[in-house]
């Protein structure tokens, strides 16, 4: 009995070696750091294509001259390492709430698409995040959170949300990671689409200011197993099935 259950233990992760790639493949599959004021992705892995950063859809608040800001300072705490230039919007086209963001499409977008034989396995998305106010008496916070249509029709945060808060002086930024190891974002043979929704405190004037920098999805690529890799899986379950019985 006791060797029926060593065989079925090692059978079934070897089946399952078949299909996963594992965290330890990981690798930047897209990458937003925005060198050159340009919002195409630094780092595209060969078997799969980023698209550029974008906005929310067609006639949202978010306008062409609330791109690119060339910064004279920046401090980074918390293992971030924001470099100027950054994305940012101002507080004039954003709302104060996260339904008003959700609303309005106020949102930074980018998919990922892996080629025709291959599969995605995602394991944790960051940025960079600051925000600033006209003084440090009348600071602006500004609040990030992330939705993806494709795993759960936008409805759902991916994560927790972060703020920060600040007035006057330099734009200090921190580094958000969010997990995504969990079950929803692997075997992906389609696009996924990442959005990350932005609110302002201040949103009357132009001083209340969200920026983000070094957007990084990172994973792995790996090839469709073929059916006779699916057929050896389906086998080794099957084996393992009749061991436990026999037991």
């Amino acid at each position: 009995m006791k060797r029926n259950r060593t065989i079925s233990q090692i059978l079934v992760p070897i089946a399952g070696a078949v299909i996963l790639t594992t965290a330890s493949n990981a690798a930047v599959l897209a990458q937003y750091n925005f060198t050159g004021s340009v919002n195409t992705t630094s780092d595209v892995d060969v078997n799969s294509t980023a698209s550029g950063l974008g906005i929310g859809a067609a006639g949202d608040e978010f306008g062409s001259d609330h791109g690119f800001s060339i910064l004279n300072t920046i401090t980074n705490q918390s293992g971030a390492a924001a470099t100027i230039p950054v994305r940012f919007v101002r507080g004039n086209v954003t709302t104060a709430t996260a339904v008003g963001a959700f609303a309005n499409n106020d949102y930074f977008k980018f998919t990922l698409t892996p080629n025709a034989t291959f599969l995605t396995n995602l394991t944790s998305l960051f940025f960079d995040y600051a925000a600033n106010g006209p003084s440090n008496a009348n600071p602006n916070t500004a609040t990030f959170f992330v939705r993806s249509p494709t795993v759960n029709n936008s409805t759902t945060n991916v994560g927790t949300p972060v703020e920060a808060t600040q007035g006057g002086g330099n734009f200090i930024y921190r580094r958000h990671t969010i997990d995504l190891s969990g079950a929803i974002f692997q075997n992906l043979t389609s696009s996924i689409e990442f959005r990350i929704y932005v609110m302002n405190s201040i949103t009357a004037t132009n001083e209340g200011i969200a920026r983000l920098d070094n957007i990084t999805l990172n994973g792995a690529i790996a090839p469709i197993p073929e059916p006779s890799s699916l057929a050896l899986v389906g086998s080794l379950g099957v084996l393992a099935l009749l061991r436990r019985r026999r037991a």
